[in-house]
């Protein structure tokens, strides 16, 4: 696997994922208006300047609260993305890592939490053997860690994830596994999931991921309109 490396950072702080009790119908919503509120500390600009600067003393439910946030952002267009995604990918695929960087980049600039984004500048530069790639690297599993802390996969407890690819991107990329079946979902609440198989040589085992915020995004206000109005 490409990025063993980051597996290998993921099991290392495997025991610290259960400890988060974050709760995606009790504590959504909550901390959106709280992630809007400038004297909050789930404040969004200032966690993501804290995010940017690596600030050691991010906890993963600090992350989440940072991604929650994003949601409310008016670039935040997760389907949008997807095309773009795959062509950062396939450009690392190719080992053409300086394109890559270069594209990732420049969704960064309005996608700064952009899960592939994110990790392939950081697998980029660790290629190219740039003297920050440590830097990104560390950003990058951030996000992983609090993924993996938001939830343990199942129905019940889905992981939590910004993107539509993202589930995919973590069994393929992060877990070292393959896609198996792939399907969609409600959970208890009514929210909707990324339902995704990832076998390993030592299992096969269903993934649950909540994408309920992404799939209200699909649509702009004006388009929703216009699809009302048979336009």
């Amino acid at each position: 696997m490409k990025k063993n490396i980051l597996i290998l950072l993921l099991f290392i702080s495997n025991f610290s994922f259960s400890q988060n009790t974050f709760d995606y119908h009790k504590d959504f919503e909550t901390i959106l208006k709280q992630s809007q509120d400038s004297a909050n500390v789930f404040y969004y600009p200032k966690l993501l300047e804290r995010f940017n600067d690596n600030d050691d003393t991010l906890t993963n439910s600090d992350i989440i609260a940072l991604l929650i946030g994003h949601t409310n952002d008016k670039n935040y267009r997760p389907y949008k993305t997807l095309k773009t995604e795959r062509q950062i990918h396939k450009l690392v695929k190719l080992e053409k890592f300086d394109e890559a960087t270069i594209k990732s980049d420049s969704l960064l600039k309005i996608n700064p939490l952009n899960f592939s984004a994110l990790m392939e500048k950081s697998y980029s530069y660790m290629k190219l053997e740039k003297p920050n790639s440590e830097f990104h690297k560390k950003k990058f599993m951030r996000i992983v860690y609090s993924i993996m802390s938001s939830g343990d996969g199942t129905n019940k407890k889905p992981y939590f994830v910004l993107n539509p690819g993202n589930g995919a991107t973590l069994i393929k990329y992060i877990l070292g596994g393959k896609i198996g079946i792939a399907g969609s979902g409600d959970d208890s609440n009514g929210y909707f999931l990324d339902i995704l198989e990832m076998v390993t040589k030592k299992e096969t085992k269903t993934l649950h991921f909540n994408i309920n915020h992404a799939t209200e995004k699909m649509f702009t206000k004006e388009e929703k309109e216009k699809i009302k109005n048979g336009g």
